[in-house]
This record gives C-alpha cells, structure tokens and sequence, in this order.
C-alpha cells in the first residue's frame, strides 16, 4: 500500500494518509478517518475530511490530500 502525503497550507508535508488511516512524518498512526470524521485514538473528534481536505471543528481548511 502507498501512503499519499498530506500537505499544510505552505505546501510542506505533515503526515501521511495510508487507507483511512493518519500517520506522523515516522509513520506512526495517529488518528483514523470514518465517516468522513477526524478521529484521534482516544475517540476525540478532530474534525472532518471531505473532497481531499482535513477541516478543523470551525471548517478552517488544515491540511490537503494531493
């Protein structure tokens, strides 16, 4: 499976999205996607992801699927 990076608004990668999964830059899972909702292991609402883009709880636009 290839991890696809996810970018910030500079264009710099911050983590990597393998399946529905988040990964830190090392490639450690730190939080899951279902539903269309941002997840952190401990179940806590991060925020959502639709048509590529991660949002915050505001809809502020926080990192970008290329």
């Amino acid at each position: 499976m290839k991890m696809t990076p996810i970018f910030d608004r500079h264009g710099e990668t911050v983590a990597w999205l393998l399946d529905d999964t988040v990964r830190d830059l090392s490639g450690h899972p730190v939080a899951f996607i279902q539903w269309d909702s941002l997840f952190d292991y401990d179940s806590r609402l991060l925020g959502r992801f639709s048509n590529g883009f991660f949002r915050d709880l505001w809809g502020q636009r926080r990192g970008v699927r290329r």
